[in-house]
């Protein structure tokens, strides 16, 4: 009798220290903010573009907890120029779930010099995040342009370059920098 009541003691006790961390967002495909099992990716998106209450670093983790079934649509996002709030995110996001079928659809946008330069670096990053020896075969015909654009480009030719990968797991646990 002892032992069943320090487990429920202990239970209660687990779910009051994680109540808040599991009130704020999808793990694996449970959505514990609206009690649904099984989130869509634009149930999921309409989270990202409407979630205010994150910090910056962490704006990503629907998307990145979503994985590959978020990338058909976040790969139709990026194409729209109309749509410029979290964009760039919507960008890095797709290097960070890594899928590297994406790539050409970057490719596509950093190679449109009427792109937004941010949006131009954006997808370098992505496809570096995605395939790094990808990104050093493209990234020396930027190096001559003016702006980020080279610079993300000599960055992903130097040795060791820093690219911020967020990880699934810094998404799950909601690591913040």
């Amino acid at each position: 009798m002892k032992e069943r009541n320090v487990i429920i003691l202990f239970i209660i006790v687990f779910l009051v220290v994680l109540s808040p961390f599991l009130l704020n967002f999808t793990i694996s495909g449970i959505d514990f903010v609206q009690f649904r099992f099984i989130s869509t990716p634009e149930q999921v998106l309409t989270r990202y573009y409407t979630d205010r209450d994150v910090a910056e670093d962490q704006t990503l983790d629907p998307l990145i907890l979503g994985g590959s079934r978020m990338v058909p649509l976040l790969e139709k996002e990026i194409l729209k120029k109309e749509i410029v709030k979290r964009r760039y995110g919507t960008i890095i996001a797709l290097g960070h779930i890594g899928n590297k079928n994406s790539i050409p659809v970057l490719e596509q946008i950093l190679q449109d010099r009427e792109e937004k330069e941010a949006f131009r670096e954006g997808s370098l990053i992505a496809i570096a995040l995605i395939d790094l020896p990808t990104a050093r075969k493209i990234a020396p015909q930027y190096l001559s342009e003016a702006g980020r654009v080279s610079q993300i480009a000599k960055e992903v030719l130097t040795q060791n370059p820093y690219l911020g990968k967020r990880s699934y797991w810094d998404a799950f646990f909601r690591v913040h920098d």
